[in-house]
């Protein structure tokens, strides 16, 4: 039914739906608009619009629709639905005691389980009657090892909980128990060997000249002359020995190093004075102002 051509009594002063009619049509929607939209038959808006009780499916069915349609008008719906429960509460008074129960299972309405069922009914096979016969519910045979199997998990668990709580005095006893085999030394890491072999000290002084120098080489231990002269430019080596002295005559030409010890100067231009070189074991470089 258009929304033009309304029924008398959709105007009535007692038709709770005229609240629901007069919202749609503020908003500018018909009924086709707001059936597709709440996923609801037009023809079952109009019914409640218009006040047609015969129309109405089951109390509780009702309310839920009036529910839905006030909070998609964005009216107030508590108000809307209690104008509905009046006029169904008239119409159980004259009602058989199986309606006047189905009403009293929509008054008890604000549950959550009542709400989830509230559009779930299939509008679309509204009136027709279900002669399918209905099956035999399946009654479910316990397994003949079930029983057995809950014992086994219940032992099971108590066993885990006593175990849990013993534990502290389990390791206790274990520590307590002497070990019946020596243990296994460990064996020392890569590093560590490496750590520990001995670097082998340097056996050599090595000298490095960037221009010709007068120089003399002596052993610490003998004075054993090894060079003397006009010392060409480059490295030269000496055997360390117990000690090597070194006197030059620029020694701030000379360079001077034992194994991986950054190289240094002889000294300064006015220093001309016997150096004394021993390995890094018996002690450092140092001069010798009093030698030879």
């Amino acid at each position: 039914m258009s929304d033009q051509n309304q029924p008398l009594n959709a105007s009535a002063p007692s038709n709770p739906g005229a609240v629901l009619l007069q919202a749609r049509t503020a908003l500018g929607l018909s009924r086709e608009q707001l059936a597709e939209r709440l996923h609801m038959r037009p023809h079952q808006i109009e019914a409640l619009e218009c006040h047609e009780q015969e129309r109405w499916p089951e109390a509780v069915f009702t309310i839920a629709q009036v529910r839905r349609l006030a909070a998609a008008l964005g009216l107030d719906a508590e108000p809307v639905v209690e104008a509905f429960r009046a006029d169904l509460s008239q119409q159980t008074n004259e009602a058989s005691p199986a309606a006047k129960a189905v009403f009293q299972l929509g008054r008890s309405e604000p549950t959550a389980q009542a709400k989830r069922e509230e559009g779930q009914r299939n509008w679309l096979q509204e009136g027709k009657k279900d002669n399918t016969p209905k099956a035999s519910p399946v009654r479910f045979q316990r397994p003949s090892w079930l029983v057995p199997s809950i014992g086994v998990v219940a032992l099971l668990a108590i066993g885990g909980v006593a175990i849990s709580r013993n534990l502290p005095a389990l390791q206790g006893q274990l520590a307590a128990i002497p070990k019946l085999w020596p243990k296994t030394p460990a064996k020392p890491s890569a590093d560590a060997a490496v750590a520990a072999t001995p670097k082998p000290q340097p056996r050599t002084l090595e000298l490095s000249l960037s221009e010709p120098v007068w120089m003399s080489v002596r052993q610490l231990a003998g004075q054993k002359q090894l060079f003397e002269g006009l010392m060409q430019p480059g490295p030269h080596s000496f055997p360390l020995g117990t000690g090597v002295q070194v006197l030059a005559g620029r020694p701030d030409l000379v360079m001077a190093h034992i194994g991986d010890q950054p190289p240094k100067a002889l000294g300064s231009i006015e220093t001309i004075q016997w150096v004394t070189f021993k390995p890094p074991v018996a002690a450092g470089s140092a001069t010798d102002p009093n030698a030879g």
